[in-house]
């Protein structure tokens, strides 16, 4: 997978979560390429997007989340 494609990914995975209301927990595993930079690159676009997208969302509160289910 590219890197646009893993970030397409990451897009895709953490819009449903914010449209749903889930809350998310970003976790770092695996290596994605024999550079170790490259590999950083990857994880640190994850946690970006991960956080620009936790910026336009409202805080998630417990009453909330056990009304839904």
């Amino acid at each position: 997978m590219t890197k646009q494609g893993l970030g397409e990914r990451d897009r895709i995975v953490l819009e449903a979560c914010r449209e749903l209301g889930l809350p998310v927990a970003v976790t770092m595993a695996g290596g994605y390429c024999p550079r170790i930079e490259e590999t950083v690159d990857i994880h640190f676009r994850t946690v970006k997007r991960a956080a620009e997208m936790a910026q336009s969302c409202k805080p998630w509160r417990r009453e909330e989340g056990a009304a839904r289910g």
